[in-house]
């Protein structure tokens, strides 16, 4: 009886180990996939399609329309996943300046680091203003508050000698704001079609106006 007992117990650790081993190829398979999908719907939105369907996002990763409904259920979780994957990226993108440069040095950091932000969520950007599902998105949305605030607090760091006591204080930050925002970006480079290099000199000295009593 104490034989038998053990010997089923040594059959039960046999078979567990293959049991989680089967597991953990199911849950790789599934990463796989689902990365796999979520890089399509970002290849096809950068490549201009502004509203990818989920047929579109399944040819593009060469699975089944049914296997992305079952990896995100609905297209606000791709979404959420394109966010979790850009956010990192446009933080990378914001650096502090040193308080010690001269204004116009600043002036031009700072819009050099917005010019690449902008350029870098330009595709998303760009399907929310056609793409119903990207324009209702939560996800989005609240991402877009929280970069709005993150390049607000960027910007009165920047200038916070300049803005010092200064009446104004919030009217400069919400013109400077409107002066470095997308649309203003896109103009510049989609509809003028000027090079970076110019439209980002336009942006800096427009800027640069709203200090015009400290270079003087």
């Amino acid at each position: 009886m104490h034989v038998a007992s053990s010997t089923k117990s040594i059959g039960k650790l046999e078979v567990r180990p293959h049991s989680v081993a089967a597991r953990d190829a199911r849950s790789a398979r599934a990463a796989r996939t689902q990365t796999a999908i979520a890089d399509a719907m970002i290849s096809l939105i950068r490549e201009g399609f502004t509203s990818p369907t989920a047929a579109d996002v399944a040819r593009r990763a060469n699975t089944g329309v049914r296997t992305v409904f079952a990896h995100f259920g609905k297209m606000e979780r791709l979404y959420t996943e394109i966010i979790r994957r850009i956010e990192p990226q446009v933080a990378s993108l914001i650096t502090s300046l040193d308080h010690r440069l001269d204004l116009a040095d600043r002036t031009n950091g700072l819009v050099a680091q917005h010019f690449a932000i902008n350029e870098l969520i330009a595709p998303l950007r760009r399907a929310m203003r056609v793409n119903e599902h990207a324009r209702s998105s939560p996800a989005i949305r609240d991402a877009s508050r929280r970069l709005d605030y993150v390049l607000s607090r960027h910007v009165s760091e920047t200038f916070a000698a300049e803005l010092h006591n200064r009446p104004d204080r919030y009217g400069a930050l919400e013109r400077i704001a409107v002066h470095l925002s997308f649309d203003v970006w896109d103009h510049f480079v989609r509809v003028q079609q000027l090079p970076i290099t110019r439209a980002q000199r336009h942006v800096t000295v427009t800027v640069l106006r709203e200090f015009s009593d400290r270079l003087s």
